[in-house]
């Protein structure tokens, strides 16, 4: 079986890794520099900060509730935006389901938060 992108998103799944990390990771990722992307439960941190100083690496921390978090908003930020947008193409001529429908868009927006 070969692999490629879809098998390493399978791969990352799979292991609990959140896609998000990884895709964030490559977009900030120059060329001709590589990155290891882990997922570590951490009871002490000073001894690998220690062996990356040592070895003159760059390291990120975060925590994984905030990676999810931040996976959350924006989502509902993407939801929010569609509402706006299915707003803007309502004709003005008919005020009164133009303001019930952004009226059931924004207790949508509200279920989402």
């Amino acid at each position: 079986m070969s692999g490629g992108p879809i098998a390493m998103y399978r791969d990352l799944w799979m292991s609990g890794m959140i896609v998000g990390v990884a895709d964030a990771v490559s977009t900030e990722l120059v060329p001709g520099k590589s990155c290891l992307v882990a997922s570590i439960d951490e009871v002490w941190t000073t001894p690998l900060d220690m062996q990356m100083k040592e070895l003159g690496r760059t390291q990120y921390r975060k925590r994984r509730f905030d990676v999810e978090d931040d996976q959350i908003l924006s989502a509902v930020d993407k939801a929010k935006e569609s509402f706006q947008k299915r707003n803007l193409g309502l004709t003005t001529d008919d005020n009164g389901r133009k303001a019930r429908l952004q009226k059931v868009s924004s207790l949508a927006a509200e279920a989402l938060l």
